[in-house]
């Protein structure tokens, strides 16, 4: 039987249901174990969709959305292999659901000559993971169900593979490469949650004396940039920022000890999180943000 994206089944008397308009080129004969080229693994939101204002995300949309998977499937792939490949959907509502998408189950379906797996989900550290935005799910669940999968031969062609796209999201990689002064990182230090907990004033203390020590080393060769420079006083701009969050949220500024502080103790208590550490930033000023996409290179 036919079933909608939450499960629930069609009926087959009402023509909306059961009737799809294809083109003829797109059909093929009925066969048991008929192969195709390509077979793909798509795991996506199948909660409540949140409306994107595509002014600020483009006709694409974001990565959770119908719009954005309809671009990559039936516009990307499609004109790339026609109707020579398979998809294999997956809708999930909470993170629970990811836990039971299993390779036992979806393999078998699979009868492509290549096969691939996408993900188009948003993984946080939140208990609940979707903290009512659409797609968010669980990074735990998450990346434990991409590990499945790829440990059974099925690897991930979206967004990245596994170890990747972990160090992308998590943010350590800012912490880390800060004095690397070609991948122009501003100086970056991580503090740990516990720190805060206890006492937020002298976390704040703590970091910016770190802040300080990256930052003579990260611009001992090459003059700090003016506009990053300590204003009247002495005072310094910067941000305090989770990692595993999206579209800036868990982002907040701060200008001097005392809002730093304030700022840790903020983020460190927020209901649900299960972040281990903070990410403390000297602030950039900027005007607008670029999403760079790099394919195959």
């Amino acid at each position: 039987y036919w079933s909608d994206r939450s499960g629930e089944r069609l009926d087959p008397s009402r023509d909306e249901d059961m009737v799809v308009n294809v083109p003829r080129r797109d059909i093929r004969a009925a066969s048991d174990n008929q192969e195709v080229a390509l077979s793909l693994l798509v795991v996506r939101w199948g909660g409540e969709p949140t409306r994107f204002n595509e002014e600020q995300w483009g006709a694409a949309s974001a990565s959770v959305t119908d719009t954005y998977i309809s671009a990559v499937v039936d516009k990307t792939i499609y004109e790339r292999y026609g109707p020579d490949y398979e998809v294999i959907s997956v809708f999930v509502e909470t993170s629970q659901d990811m836990a039971m998408v299993s390779p036992g189950a979806v393999l078998p379906l699979m009868h492509g000559r290549h096969k691939a797996a996408c993900y188009f989900l948003w993984p946080t550290m939140m208990q609940d993971g979707t903290g009512g935005q659409c797609g968010m799910v669980s990074e735990r669940e998450y990346f434990a169900c991409m590990h499945r999968m790829e440990a059974a031969a099925l690897p991930t062609r979206f967004p990245h593979a596994s170890q990747l796209y972990r160090t992308l999201l998590a943010k350590e990689w800012q912490s880390t490469l800060c004095l690397h002064s070609k991948l122009c990182i501003p100086p970056t230090v991580s503090v740990n949650r516990a720190t805060v907990a206890t006492d937020a004033t002298r976390a704040a203390t703590k970091a910016l004396a770190a802040l300080d020590i990256v930052r003579a080393e990260r611009y001992a060769a090459k003059p700090e940039p003016e506009e990053m420079a300590a204003g009247v006083g002495g005072i310094r701009r910067g941000v305090v920022k989770l990692g595993y969050s999206w579209e800036a949220s868990y982002v907040t500024v701060f200008r001097g000890e005392s809002q730093l502080a304030l700022a840790l103790r903020s983020l460190a208590t927020v209901a649900g999180s299960e972040h281990g550490a903070l990410i403390v930033q000297d602030f950039v000023p900027s005007s607008f943000e670029a999403r760079a996409f790099v394919v195959d290179g």
